[in-house]
């Protein structure tokens, strides 16, 4: 008995987890009663992100713009290429979506990009943007960025022209070099 109140926990996750993800990737509606396909667009996305070293935050924003424009999203790929694939599966998959007239027209694909980018977060607290904060206040005495990151922190799917330092991951010579113990 135990075990299958286990299953049934482990079960009830993994669809809250696929129902998460199914948003993010802008989908509203589960596969009639298989989460199995919308498990798997999801899995193999964060391993094509993980492959060619996207950065997964802003891969999943740009994602909202692929449903209108391509070009972002493929700029973060060293490969331009290398999403075509999925992105061909994605659309099919969003297609079986469309009931209304607006099927495949740019309105359907303006509405899925503002749904997707009111779940993918344009600013996170990234540990570059954290450490010039904290080395501002600390060594220098100046608040003034430390004061600015929880503004911005604030507006994490904004995308305002003063937000966009926020948005941005470290320099690649950055994150070479740098460890964290904090979990993040």
């Amino acid at each position: 008995m135990r075990w299958r109140g286990r299953l049934s926990l482990r079960s009830r996750r993994s669809s809250a987890r696929t129902y998460g993800q199914r948003t993010k990737l802008g989908l509203r509606r589960a596969e009639p009663d298989d989460d199995s396909l919308d498990a798997a667009l999801v899995e193999d996305w964060l391993n094509l992100l993980h492959a060619e070293r996207v950065d997964f935050t802003l891969g999943w924003r740009r994602l909202a713009d692929a449903a209108g424009d391509e070009a972002p999203l493929r700029a973060l790929f060293a490969d331009a290429h290398a999403p075509d694939a999925w992105l061909a599966r994605w659309r099919v998959r969003c297609a079986t979506e469309s009931d209304s007239a607006l099927h495949g027209s740019a309105m359907a694909g303006l509405e899925r990009a503002k749904a997707m980018r009111s779940v993918n977060p344009n600013v996170i607290p990234r540990n570059h943007r954290v450490e010039e904060a904290l080395a501002a206040a600390s060594d220098e005495g100046d608040l003034a960025p430390f004061e600015r990151l929880p503004d911005a922190l604030r507006r994490p799917y904004e995308e305002a022209h003063e937000l966009a330092p926020y948005a941005e991951p470290a320099p690649a010579a950055v994150t070479a070099c740098y460890r964290t113990f904090c979990g993040t």
